[in-house]
């Protein structure tokens, strides 16, 4: 992992760490706040599942092997109580396997160890602009749910006698 920080992230997010190394946990309790994040980190799968039942994460990086439980049930946990949140799959212990479980599983990335600080910063920027996009959809939406039933004529009207004034 580098010690030179990435750039910071033009997204704010809310961001689960769950590692159960103490290095890295410390080096992305401070690194991930420094690219612009609101960061909880983790260092077992159960501290996960209670800060996941009293907080909101736009994104989750969760190593799978931890003493104590499985990244898998932190997966499972946020699946069900945070279906919005992305989370991103960081191990040492990748295999084939476990990559394809991680995508099957609907997780964002997978992110073989050792991951530098810039890879994190890139997964993060990627959910940073999905999540944009998923907000301006849902205002479309939202958008087009008031108008659709608004006569194209009163609009045309009202756009010309904003020019008349």
């Amino acid at each position: 992992m580098e010690s030179a920080v990435a750039a910071r992230s033009k997204y704010n997010l809310r961001v689960l760490f769950v590692d159960d190394e103490a290095s890295l946990t410390e080096l992305m309790q401070s690194e991930l706040p420094r690219m612009g994040h609101t960061t909880t980190v983790c260092s077992t799968p159960g501290e996960a599942n209670k800060a996941v039942d009293e907080n909101t994460f736009d994104a989750a990086i969760i190593d799978l092997k931890m003493p104590g439980g499985s990244g898998w049930d932190v997966v499972d946990h946020l699946r069900t109580v945070s279906p919005e949140t992305e989370y991103v799959i960081s191990t040492g212990h990748g295999d084939m396997d476990a990559t394809i479980q991680a995508i099957r599983s609907g997780a964002y990335d997978f992110l073989p160890k050792p991951v530098s600080l810039f890879e994190i910063a890139a997964v993060l920027q990627r959910i940073g602009e999905k999540n944009r996009w998923k907000t301006e959809m849902q205002h479309l939406r939202i958008s087009y749910s008031v108008l659709k039933d608004v006569p194209i004529s009163s609009v045309s009207q009202h756009r010309c006698s904003e020019f008349e004034n």
